[in-house]
């Protein structure tokens, strides 16, 4: 097993964990970027790559959480939201294997909020 600082692990639906090598990248972006901007829902995109013939168990609107090891102390959760987007593609394909990279993206609570234009009519 491979060691990350700090080591992550996405899990779906409250029961599918992937960690180790199956992570290629991870990246998320929550809120705003100062007090002035209009508060925006997080949203994280995963990268998950596997063996082509043996898919993620995965699938649209369902719920996603990325964790962070903290040794000692536990894990800690750092992303919670609701899967919105999959794209699947096969970058090696073969006799000899085959690689799917599956890039997630998941929105955050805010998303689900409902918007309404402030003196409309």
């Amino acid at each position: 097993m491979t060691t990350y600082e700090p080591y992550p692990t996405v899990t779906f639906n409250g029961t599918t964990t992937y960690a180790d090598n199956n992570i290629s990248t991870i990246s998320i972006t929550m809120g705003r970027k100062d007090v002035t901007e209009q508060p925006q829902p997080g949203f994280a995109s995963i990268q998950l790559w596997t063996d082509a013939n043996d898919p993620l168990d995965v699938a649209l609107s369902q719920p996603v959480q990325i964790a962070i090891n903290k040794g000692t102390s536990g894990t800690q959760q750092i992303f919670y939201g609701t899967i919105s987007d999959i794209d699947i593609t096969l970058n090696a394909y073969g006799s000899d294997g085959s690689i799917a990279v599956y890039t997630i993206t998941a929105v955050g609570p805010l998303a689900q909020l409902n918007r309404r234009l402030v003196g409309g009519a």
